[in-house]
């Protein structure tokens, strides 16, 4: 298999600095096992990337991938009932010798386009993938911005502030504390409509809720029905401050 080539640039990437550390090798591995068309067989993952490394699971895997598609630096797709995903801007950074791909391209006959929701379950587009260059055009999947701006740590990065390494594993330490991803999510809209632009104002948020046994939208969204139901029976007319909407409301409370 060629060389392929991992440029300077990538350091200043916003896409791979909203990576992991274990996602960022996941990404790096994939760039190595690519065909010159910069497409894989999903199947082989775990046995072409992590040969040697104990203790990597189906499941760690298909979380590192649907991070990358999130983020649109990759596509995925299937063809006669196999999963294939290719990356994005491949020839941007790499050279194409092969006349043709070892798989399936994306806009060959038979190929389906594959999406994540939030929660990172696979969904069938139903979408046939029809384009003149599949590696080179502006792809007609899922809108770009939408999805990055559905992560937060993405989210972050583009409305708040630029992301440190402090703030994406304290977004990581969040997850695994239990908190829902779109929660978090949540949180930094909020901060962004009450001009709160910072990290700070948005761990306090989710260390209150936390405290309350908020960790999910559903969760918070019912602690707020409950809190405008508790001030409309108290009267309206009753001093001190008063939620008339969810627009008056201040998640850091």
């Amino acid at each position: 298999m060629p060389n392929r080539i991992i440029k300077e640039s990538i350091c200043y990437s916003n896409d791979v600095n909203c990576l992991t550390p274990e996602e960022e090798v996941f990404f790096y591995r994939l760039v190595v096992n690519c065909d010159d068309y910069g497409i894989f067989d999903t199947r082989l993952l775990k046995s072409r990337l992590y040969p040697l490394k104990e203790g990597i699971t189906n499941s760690m895997i298909e979380d590192h991938l649907c991070k990358l598609f999130k983020l649109g630096m990759v596509i995925i797709y299937e063809n006669k009932d196999v999963r294939y995903l290719q990356l994005v801007n491949w020839t941007k950074h790499q050279q194409v010798r092969a006349k043709k791909s070892k798989f399936p391209l994306p806009d060959s006959g038979g190929s389906e386009l594959i999406t994540f929701d939030i929660n990172g379950n696979q969904m069938q587009s139903n979408v046939t993938v029809i384009q003149s260059n599949p590696i080179q055009s502006n792809r007609s999947r899922i809108s770009e911005s939408d999805i990055k701006n559905e992560i937060p740590e993405h989210f972050y990065n583009n409305n708040i502030a630029p992301i440190t390494q402090f703030v994406a594993d304290d977004i990581k330490n969040y997850l695994e504390d239990g908190f829902e991803e779109s929660f978090i999510l949540r949180m930094m809209k909020e901060a962004v409509k009450n001009e709160k632009r910072n990290w700070k104002y948005i761990s306090t948020s989710l260390i209150n809720n936390g405290n309350k046994g908020i960790k999910t939208v559903e969760q918070y969204e019912a602690h707020e029905s409950q809190r405008v139901r508790d001030k409309d029976s108290k009267g309206q007319s009753q001093t001190g401050t008063h939620y008339k909407d969810m627009s008056d409301y201040d998640p850091s409370d």
